[in-house]
């Protein structure tokens, strides 16, 4: 699954000490989470696409060092297929039919996707049949509806290797990314990664997407700044990347009740552009073990 993908083993962003923060737990934290930037493209920009590269890496090097066979199983198709394949476990997949994912005994309860018993059964099953055709253990012995999973596990395999589709164009869900962020309008928190709540509150670090209709050359930023700022100024470390990697770096000293940024773009050719703007600055003040903030976002929007 997307999310399993990218967020082990950093499910909590940086500049958090709390569980509800997870982008796992999105129902239960007032950030945004990873789902809501899947459903309109934002998992194929750099911030996510490094998590994720990372993380398969780390899975590649535990194969490595144990000599562990690992079988990746495919939940997803059109959004990992192409990734899953860059990162050599091309011959060493499985992908859930939808048979079994739509059926109601997947979920482990109303509303949790995360396989059930009976699911994990299922890819149990799927994983075993597919060890044995790798030849990576004996021949094991299949009751009747056993190989019936086999049979719709394999169909399922071949239609994948057969398929010419491809993921390569993004435009449609990168077009519904905002291009403005308003602390005000609810709905900006759909360009929102992490690090930002409804009300504009930003952690110590987070990640805006924005696109940009016009081809601008910078974003004007303004942020509200901590009580008795003046008297303990600090600093934030902006970068903005397009969706090719270009990156572009600025810090800014915070040291008054309302900092005005401006942030240089680098300039992309991936239509639509869009881009990622991070942030982190080198204090918090916290109310709690795990309710920290360094200031709030009032507006993010191209200048």
């Amino acid at each position: 699954m997307p999310n399993d993908i990218e967020d082990v083993p950093g499910a909590v962003p940086p500049g958090y000490y709390a569980g509800w923060a997870s982008p796992q737990a999105e129902h239960e934290s007032p950030f945004t989470g990873l789902t809501a930037l899947q459903r309109i493209g934002g998992s194929f920009m750099p911030a996510i696409a490094d998590r994720r590269k990372a993380n398969v890496e780390l899975v590649a090097s535990f194969e490595a060092e144990y000599d562990i066979p690992i079988i990746v199983v495919v939940k997803d198709i059109p959004s990992l297929r192409e990734f899953i394949q860059a990162a050599a476990f091309d011959d060493r997949r499985i992908f859930v039919p939808e048979l079994f994912a739509s059926d109601p005994r997947w979920p482990v309860r109303p509303g949790d996707m995360h396989p059930s018993a009976w699911a994990n059964r299922i890819v149990s099953i799927g994983i075993a049949s597919k060890l044995y055709r790798l030849g990576i253990i004996p021949e094991m012995t299949f009751n009747e509806n056993e190989q019936a999973v086999i049979r719709v596990f394999e169909r399922l395999e071949a239609e994948v290797a057969m398929t010419t589709e491809t993921v390569d164009d993004y435009s449609s869900a990168l077009s519904q990314i905002p291009t403005a962020y308003e602390h005000e309008d609810p709905d900006s928190r759909e360009g929102v990664l992490y690090g930002l709540n409804p009300g504009g509150t930003m952690a110590r670090a987070g990640t805006l997407f924005l696109r940009d209709p016009s081809n601008s050359s910078r974003i004007a930023m303004r942020i509200k700044s901590l009580p008795n700022i003046d008297k303990y100024p600090g600093t934030v470390r902006f970068s903005v990347r397009n969706r090719e990697g270009g990156m572009k770096e600025t810090t800014v000293r915070i040291a008054s009740a309302m900092v005005d940024v401006l942030l240089e773009v680098p300039k992309g050719s991936f239509d639509p552009l869009v881009y990622e703007v991070s942030w982190y600055f080198d204090f918090s003040l916290c109310s709690g073990p795990d309710t920290c903030s360094s200031g709030q976002l009032l507006y993010a929007r191209f200048d």
